[in-house]
């Protein structure tokens, strides 16, 4: 018994040692359940709150066991009798049970609470790491929307392109670069920083298609990484990012990065970037385009605003009139200026000149060309009013040729005709224009007047030859441009020079004016319901002889 005395008395010890490390001083609440446990069954552990406290029926039990082995032998023999050494040894292991459970209890409590804390602090940190990336991509969003701002803003092509260069290789952190835009079919660099332009050339973005290739195969969207971008090479090119500058009226080009910083690769965010650039991209392309289409429609406004203003000048502001002959004249440009003219020179001894040309093209130039022949020809008939016809359409062709016209792709057609409305002839050239026509009252018969030469004013040295004819009251000689026999109805017939001859026949009692209005009309009804571009300028000018003078009654220019 000795033996469980002792062995009790140790475990005591030990067990308030192992208590007063895991309890506290109780609230009066706690007090008052521990002295309700007096009266209960004896049980292991109360839990209070995140602490054990061992039952009072334990302390109580261990309590007694002490002071019965430190009383008289009375009081030992007593113990003795009321414990037994199995009971105690009953007693001893459900304490040190009881005991071992609680604080088992506790250990699992910590590793619990320990395990929850640690999923808590890995929710906050994924959080953190979440809040942190949001804050990055929208910084970028912001950048992206700054750079974005700068480039739509610019209307300069080749400002906007070394500034979109730039900022790209900033926001994918790019080495090297270049940028492609597609001029008269065909993709050409327009910018490249870093890289020779015969390198770009050799880029590979799949074992047999090229960077240049893929933009028509896949519109040049490409995401490479390896060592096959750039086979053969001088230069080490292993990461490759290109997306294209694409608009709702199409394509305009492409956009290439190569070699990332610090040996790193172009990834799908790199991509996205580089997308949302080119977006901005070709708003300034556009932008800049649509500005250079509103400036040169300016000036061709004002270029054509001069031209009329030349034309104005050089067209007769008044009704055209000679003794001896009716004049009539209808003129009508195909659009703002027209390309043709016309003139009568009064020349000495009743004579006088008739002019009627066509200049290609249109604006200021064929004006200014207009200006110049109007010029020309009025400035050497002053001075040698008696020269010859075919000598005047030389002159003015060497002239247009060498000081004017040049290598410039222009040209002229002129008809020249002299009347001598004393001897009742007439003496024409006709420098590559639409043959004018003779009616003859005498035969009722129409001849066309086509003798002359080429064109004027592209081939210097050029002769001409010059042809006379008889005319006599009541004969009409109709001057025109090509813009009547080559008026094209809807369904693409041409008005020709048989139909024109046929009008004049049947017009040849009218008077010139009413002849020509006649003409425009017949003109107007044959071209109607067609495309008004393929209509060139009308003019017609028809002289009818009245009489033939016997006096110089009229000076000269």
């Amino acid at each position: 018994m000795s033996g469980l005395t002792s062995r009790v008395s140790r475990f005591a010890s030990s067990l308030r040692k192992s208590s007063s490390r895991f309890t506290s001083p109780l609230s009066p609440k706690s007090a008052a359940k521990l002295n309700h446990f007096h009266s209960e069954p004896e049980r292991p552990c109360v839990r209070q709150g995140a602490l054990i406290v061992p039952s009072l029926a334990t302390k109580v039990l261990v309590e007694v066991i002490s002071r019965g082995l430190t009383q008289d032998d009375g009081g030992r023999e007593k113990v003795k009798k009321s414990v037994s050494s199995s009971d105690a040894q009953r007693m001893e292991e459900g304490v040190k049970s009881h005991a071992g459970a609680g604080f088992q209890r506790i250990a699992d409590d910590n590793d619990s609470v320990a395990s929850s804390v640690g999923r808590s602090v890995a929710k906050q940190e994924q959080v953190f790491q979440l809040q942190l990336e949001l804050e990055r991509q929208k910084q970028r969003l912001s950048d992206i929307q700054t750079m974005g701002a700068i480039i739509a803003s610019i209307l300069d092509t080749d400002r906007v392109m070394s500034v979109m260069m730039d900022m790209t290789l900033r926001a994918v952190s790019g080495e090297v670069g270049a940028i492609f835009l597609e001029e008269d079919g065909a993709l050409r660099t327009k910018i490249a920083w870093g890289v020779d332009e015969a390198l770009l050339d050799q880029l590979y973005v799949a074992e047999e298609t090229t960077l240049l290739a893929s933009y028509t195969e896949n519109d040049g969207n490409n995401l490479v990484n390896g060592s096959g971008i750039a086979p053969g090479a001088a230069v080490r090119v292993n990461s490759l990012l290109s997306a294209p500058i694409i608009s709702r009226k199409g394509k305009y080009g492409m956009v290439v990065a190569l070699n990332k910083e610090h040996g790193q690769q172009f990834d799908i965010a790199d991509k996205e970037v580089l997308e949302a650039l080119n977006h901005f991209l070709s708003v300034a392309i556009e932008n800049s385009r649509l500005l250079d289409e509103a400036l040169q429609k300016q000036r061709m406004e004002q270029e054509l605003s001069i031209a009329r203003q030349v034309q104005e000048t050089i067209l007769p502001d008044a009704a055209l009139s000679h003794p001896g002959v009716e004049i009539g004249v209808v003129y009508a440009a195909a659009r703002e200026v027209g390309g043709d003219f016309y003139e009568i020179i009064p020349l000495p001894s009743n004579k006088f000149m008739v002019i009627l040309g066509d200049v290609s093209n249109k604006g200021v130039g064929s004006a200014l060309v207009m200006s110049a022949c109007a010029g020309i020809i009025k400035s050497l008939l002053r001075y040698e009013p008696e020269m010859a016809v075919a000598e005047l359409a030389g002159r003015l062709n060497d002239t247009l040729s060498e000081g004017i016209i040049k290598d410039r792709p222009m040209f002229a057609t002129i008809w020249f005709g002299k009347f001598d409305m004393q001897n009742g002839t007439l003496c024409y050239c006709n420098g590559g224009h639409v043959p004018a026509l003779h009616y003859s009252s005498a035969t009722g018969a129409i001849a066309e007047l086509a003798k002359g030469g080429t064109i004027v004013g592209q081939f210097e040295g050029l002769r001409f030859t010059d042809e006379e004819v008889s005319i006599l009251p009541d004969d009409t000689i109709t001057v025109f441009s090509d813009g009547i026999t080559e008026s094209e109805s809807k369904t693409g017939e041409l008005f020709g020079r048989e139909r024109t001859k046929e009008f004049v026949l049947r017009r040849s009692k009218d008077a010139p004016q009413a002849f020509c209005n006649s003409l425009r009309s017949s003109i107007n009804s044959f071209i109607r319901g067609a495309e008004a571009d393929i209509q060139d300028d009308f003019t017609v000018m028809q002289i009818r002889v009245k009489r033939l003078l016997t006096d110089d009654s009229r000076g000269g220019v």
